[in-house]
């Protein structure tokens, strides 16, 4: 089973999210800033963290940034595929690219998230 942390300071909105995802079939935790929710993380270590952006102590940058455990290990398309929606994907395998390509623009990490040819991507984190 998919376990999902959902950090964001307003609780109805968590609660929201945390309803819809357990009727999806997931296991939820919550976290309501930045502090909690690198506590939650080391307990419950989720396969998918949703940050809101705007919190208090961390925002959710740096927690992304704090948290990034799978540093310079390549990662097929496929397996992107089946971690995001945990299952086998039937269709185009490059519809990673097209996601990859916004996140690349979104958070600025265009040396970051690195294009390894024929496989997948991988990230490139110093440190």
């Amino acid at each position: 089973m998919r376990k999902i942390l959902i950090v964001d300071d307003e609780e109805k909105i968590r609660e929201l999210i945390k309803i819809n995802l357990e009727l999806a079939g997931y296991i939820c935790s919550e976290a309501e800033d930045g502090a909690q929710a690198l506590n939650v993380m080391k307990e419950f270590k989720p396969d998918l963290a949703l940050l809101d952006i705007m919190l208090p102590i961390k925002n959710g940058y740096e927690i992304a940034e704090d948290f990034i455990k799978n540093k310079n290990l390549a990662l097929s398309r496929e397996k992107l595929l089946e971690s995001a929606w945990g299952y086998d994907y039937v269709g185009d395998t490059r519809t990673v690219d097209m996601h990859i390509q916004r996140l690349r623009k979104k958070l600025e990490w265009e040396n970051v998230i690195v294009t390894v040819y024929k496989y997948g991507y991988r990230l490139e984190i110093n440190g």
